[in-house]
């Protein structure tokens, strides 16, 4: 059977279909290389470029900082894409805000953050120290008074005073600081004071004061013999200051405090007999009435130390009278512990204090009296006077301390605690409305400092308002650098003299 014929024209067909495969296949793998090499370029150029970028809006940042007056020496900057952190040492809260603002202003920094710069020189935290007076009188009453620095410090005190002298017979008039100490130890301190109670309750000791000042321990007892007198000794050994006075039992002195003012008058402290504190009861009820009068005082039943002592008593009591006269004092403090005498009041007025200071010549001068006498400011005439007298003093509290926490607009919370006060008086005057003014100082651009005053004003109404002042009465102003209290701005406190916040009470 012969062959079979191929069509000649069969074969041209399949090797043009070959062809045209093949050239498609050398298409494809050209545009896959193009392709890979596009992707390779771009991951090549963005490696290359995006470093590069940081570093131009890094070193754009550091001189926009620079013509605005910012010190970026001792500052640092971290780009991501194009967001910036800068941490380090600013001279102001205001800088920081100052920064911010610069840095986000619309150049090509999308983010700024601020919250890692801290203030140079900033404040310390507030520290305490321990001031406080242990007393126990002839009657074995105790009294803790003055200030510790937390409520364990406390305690410590009044677990070891009621062991020791009984619940009963302790007055717990403590007060808590709850600042942190300036001397080491304050807890030890406190622990080994607390062990003179023991010897104050000894037998032989008819009463004693201790007292604890920061690392000074002091104790004053009138003892029996010497034998009460060395149980003292011993109990104090090895207390860095201790002052021991161990009068005897037959000998004392009177030492008392009166008060006087809003027609009272309280007596307070020890005498020496009944015939004194009788003196001076009935002076202070001649003087105001028997229903004004207060009387703390303890008789010790000891005879006089110092010679004259009934006398001086006496010359105490004729004081109280014209220290009385509510037409001429205000109030009155005096103290006599022994042979020392003084008085403090304060006048209703210039005449008044003129004659006050003559009350000197109604006590011998070898017994070492002393009278001074201030005077009263006059009362404010109503309410807006009123308002704005109180308002101007916390303004001036505000002005020491530091308003802001760093980098941000959070009160701190000594500014917190004036404000406070602050809220409690517009409160008291319904009828005054109150502007309140944010002032920065000069360094800087004019339109920085006047977002950044808004923002200081704008901080302070809000949290008075979430203290319970009606918004209604309250507007916030910025005033920026436009009202310098120190125009020259010379040192760090004019600067901070400048940055301000002020109180306007008006009626509406």
């Amino acid at each position: 059977m012969p062959d079979a014929v191929t069509n000649p024209d069969d074969h041209l067909r399949d090797d043009d279909a070959a062809a045209a495969a093949a050239r498609d296949r050398r298409r494809l793998r050209i545009w896959l290389l193009g392709m890979l090499a596009f992707a390779g370029l771009y991951v090549l150029g963005s490696v290359w470029a995006i470093p590069h970028i940081e570093d131009h809006l890094e070193g754009e940042a550091v001189e926009r900082l620079a013509e605005n007056g910012i010190d970026t020496s001792g500052l640092t900057f971290d780009m991501d894409g194009r967001n910036i952190e800068v941490a380090g040492d600013v001279d102001s809260l205001e800088e920081a805000f100052r920064i911010d603002d610069i840095l986000t202003a619309e150049w090509g920094i999308r983010d700024a953050d601020v919250t890692e710069l801290r203030v140079r020189d900033a404040e310390p935290a507030p520290t305490g120290t321990i001031d406080l007076v242990v007393e126990r009188d002839g009657a074995g009453l105790v009294v803790l008074r003055g200030t510790v620095l937390s409520d364990e410090q406390r305690q410590t005190l009044l677990a070891e005073a009621n062991a020791v002298f009984g619940a009963a017979n302790v007055v717990d008039e403590l007060t808590v600081s709850g600042l942190a100490e300036s001397l080491e130890g304050a807890d030890a301190r406190v622990s080994d004071f607390a062990t003179l109670f023991v010897a104050m309750a000894a037998p032989g000791v008819d009463s004693a004061t201790a007292t604890l000042k920061g690392k000074s321990t002091t104790l004053r007892a009138l003892v029996a013999d010497d034998a009460a007198a060395a149980v003292l000794e011993a109990a104090t050994a090895g207390f860095e200051t201790v002052n021991i006075t161990a009068l005897g039992a037959d000998a004392g002195v009177a030492d008392f405090d009166f008060e006087v003012g809003s027609g009272t008058v309280r007596l307070t402290g020890t005498v020496l007999s009944e015939a004194q504190r009788g003196t001076l009861v009935a002076a202070a009820e001649a003087a105001v009435g028997a229903e004004a009068v207060v009387d703390e005082l303890v008789v010790s039943g000891l005879a006089p130390a110092i010679e004259g002592s009934d006398d001086r008593v006496a010359a105490v009591a004729d004081l109280l009278a014209p220290l009385a006269d509510e037409a001429q004092v205000i109030e009155a403090f005096g103290t006599q512990t022994g042979d020392v005498f003084s008085v403090d009041v304060l006048a209703a007025n210039e005449q008044a204090a003129a004659d006050i200071g003559g009350l000197e010549d109604l006590v011998p001068g070898e017994w070492g009296v002393t009278v001074t006498a201030d005077v009263a400011p006059p009362p404010p005439a109503n309410d807006l006077e009123a308002l704005s007298g109180e308002l101007a003093a916390l303004q001036e509290e505000l002005a020491g301390v530091t308003l802001f926490e760093t980098g941000s607009n959070t009160l701190t919370a000594e500014a917190e605690g004036i404000l406070d006060r602050a809220a409690t008086a517009i409160n008291q005057y319904p009828e005054p409305v109150v502007n309140i003014v944010g002032h920065t100082d000069s360094r800087g651009e004019a339109d920085s400092n006047q977002a950044l005053s808004q923002r200081r004003a704008d901080a302070v109404r809000q949290y008075l308002i979430d203290q319970g002042v009606d918004g209604g009465r309250m507007t916030a102003e910025g005033r920026g650098e436009s009202e310098l209290k120190f125009s020259n701005e010379e040192n760090d406190v004019e600067l901070a003299g400048n940055r301000r916040v002020e109180f306007e009470a008006s009626l509406p």
